[in-house]
């Protein structure tokens, strides 16, 4: 199918004065189209912008990827899907904004040849069979270790269910990747057991609620991390020893993990003294190999910093540094 959209989107910092702007553009554009201008020809006229789509009723392109960048995707495609050439639709509110949208051609369904498809099902086979795989190496390794699968399928050893409580804070993308690995520990015959918690008290300071991450009352937990500048000497402090976080310093130690290892902190107070650089990246590269193959963490995503200004603002950066490093030092250039 292939269909036109025009979203009018409501904007949250200034709530109110946006509802009214809304609503004065909801009738122009109604107006518009009452008097007989196209979708097209009422978007040009109120300056709104006009997107084309080739969608399928999955929400994928010809290309069999999932669209991008259309709010509310599914009820808009839904309803496009419910229509038809040459109808006129209501708009569909959309979180206090609109979207309009006319369907401009219909493709017959039909089978996709297979160079069509070819690249999607050697992708879904090589999938298939690296799940298949780690499945197969997640059963031995757990038979080779007396943990045998149960009447439910969850495997257990000494009458004790294999079974882990794994939690995050309440955001949905964490929710989607808690749900992820779930379902991918159950293939395996192990239970997870999720939990999640109110951000705020997730990532407070009150030493008195046991759901804050930095008492990591749980067997698994997440929430994203990293080192803010290039030079990791500071945040690998996170798997030291004498940063472990307990009650006697209020969790305000750093080693979240409780993880101690004496050839970790032995080779991190290398890292201090060494300043051949070469070498010292190779020391560092020695702890993180350690945190890794001692399984400490498991790296989920690397999320990507984008930083951004405006024409005309020189705003020099660093890279061992916040952008707002040089704040005093930042000017506008300006033109008569």
């Amino acid at each position: 199918m292939l269909a036109k959209f025009v979203t009018l989107p409501l904007n949250a910092e200034s709530l109110e004065r946006a509802k009214t702007q809304v609503a004065d553009i909801h009738d122009k554009i109604e107006d518009d189209r009452a008097g007989g201008a196209t979708l097209e020809q009422a978007a040009q006229k109120e300056k709104l912008p006009l997107v084309t789509y080739t969608v399928d009723r999955s929400g994928r392109d010809p290309d069999a990827k999932p669209i991008a960048n259309l709010i509310h995707a599914p009820n808009i495609i839904n309803a496009a899907f419910a229509s038809d050439v040459g109808v006129d639709n209501d708009p569909i509110d959309a979180d206090g904004g609109y979207v309009w949208y006319d369907v401009a051609a219909i493709t017959p369904a039909r089978d996709r040849t297979l160079d069509e498809v070819k690249d999607q099902v050697t992708q879904r086979w090589r999938n298939d069979e690296i799940a298949s795989r780690l499945k197969t190496k997640a059963a031995d390794l757990l038979d080779k270790a007396g943990w045998k699968p149960g009447t439910d399928g969850i495997r257990e050893k000494d009458g004790k269910k294999l079974s882990y409580l794994f939690q995050t804070s309440i955001n949905q993308p964490r929710q989607e990747t808690q749900q992820i690995i779930k379902q991918a520990c159950k293939r395996a015959g192990i239970d997870i057991r999720l939990k999640a918690v109110l951000a705020s008290v997730y990532f407070s300071s009150d030493t008195g609620n046991d759901d804050t991450y930095p008492k990591f009352y749980t067997d698994l937990q997440m929430y994203t991390t990293g080192p803010n500048q290039p030079d990791p000497g500071f945040w690998m402090q996170l798997f030291l020893s004498s940063q472990v976080a307990s009650k006697a310093n209020k969790w305000q130690g750093r080693n979240i993990t409780r993880w101690q290892n004496a050839e970790y902190d032995r080779i991190y107070v290398e890292t201090v003294k060494e300043l051949d650089p070469v070498k010292r990246a190779a020391l560092f590269i020695q702890l993180n190999d350690l945190v890794i193959d001692n399984v400490v963490v498991i790296p989920v995503i690397f999320r990507k910093g984008v930083g951004a200004a405006v024409n005309g603002l020189h705003a020099p950066l660093s890279g061992w540094d916040n952008d707002t490093w040089d704040l005093p030092d930042w000017y506008k250039e300006t033109r008569a």
